[in-house]
């Protein structure tokens, strides 16, 4: 899911610890050479793991398409409002759609910082490893700072996956952790549908 762009100083404030949850890092989970993996004996060259390949997932795996609800964020340090964070992850074959809405917890300095705060991004990803989820950033953007910012394509973030039924964890090499509740699927709002047959008997 994601980068939020911060500033240096965003980073000390506990309402905005989403920050070091979801944004880029360097580290990895372990050395992403696998010192398992086989030469290839033709080439006398060492199979490269991350090299590029098309887009396959682990039948164990398939469930996690469809779309998800954020239940919950677990900090390895700060303890975060459940209730000043929202978000939806739709995971399809190949591509992943996150989105988040936060506000900063109160006592901040709120003046630094929109009062919606507010990201989204569509990524490429796959399972590596048997349960690291590895993404590539197709497009994305967030006004975590104090302008909105465009992520570069092709930003890379690694997640550990843990699936139990209707429940994703994803877990960062921090150790933070977003927690998300499968979405079952729903009728057609009622109150969009009022607010459509409004609009068209006033041809608006």
């Amino acid at each position: 899911m994601l980068r939020l762009h911060f500033r240096q100083a965003a980073l000390s404030l506990a309402g905005l610890s989403l920050v070091t949850a979801l944004a880029s890092w360097d580290g990895t989970f372990g050395n992403p050479q696998d010192p398992a993996t086989p030469a290839t004996e033709d080439l006398g060259q060492e199979v490269d793991p991350l090299a590029p390949k098309g887009w396959t997932i682990d039948e164990k795996w398939r469930p996690l398409l469809g779309t998800w609800t954020l239940l919950n964020f677990v900090h390895p340090v700060e303890i975060m409002d459940a209730d000043s964070i929202r978000g939806y992850l739709t995971i399809s074959e190949g591509f992943m759609t996150m989105i988040i809405h936060a506000r900063p917890m109160a006592g901040v300095n709120e003046t630094a910082f929109p009062d919606h705060l507010a990201q989204a991004g569509l990524h490429r990803w796959r399972i590596e490893r048997d349960d690291i989820m590895q993404l590539a950033t197709v497009m994305g953007h967030s006004n975590f700072g104090y302008e909105l910012e465009w992520e570069k394509p092709n930003e890379p973030r690694e997640f550990r996956l843990e699936l139990d039924k209707d429940v994703l964890s994803l877990t960062r090499p921090d150790f933070s952790v977003l927690t998300f509740r499968r979405v079952t699927s729903m009728e057609f709002p009622q109150q969009a549908l009022d607010r459509m047959r409004e609009m068209h008997s006033t041809g608006d």
